[in-house]
């Protein structure tokens, strides 16, 4: 099961916050962490593990919030079309 349900999924609420940390805060090494995550979704964890032969120094507070359950303010989030 581990390798059919991954454990990170980058929802829309996330992908919102990455950009709005990178458009307001200039927080560019948040786009690091999401693609590593993003490109190992099966992993249990990402802070701490060797990738390539070096220790991957993520966030482990936000990997557990990205892959933890929807914050109750963007549950109910919808989008529309404009067109």
């Amino acid at each position: 099961m581990k390798r059919v349900n991954p454990n990170f999924v980058p929802r829309g609420w996330i992908l919102d916050e990455v950009i709005r940390r990178v458009e307001k805060n200039g927080e560019r090494d948040v786009l690091g962490r999401i693609m590593h995550m993003a490109l190992n979704p099966f992993e249990d964890e990402w802070h701490g593990k060797t990738v390539d032969g070096v220790a991957w120094k993520g966030d482990a507070e936000e990997e557990q919030r990205w892959t933890g359950d929807v914050p109750r303010m963007e549950q109910a989030m919808q989008c529309s079309c404009s067109s």
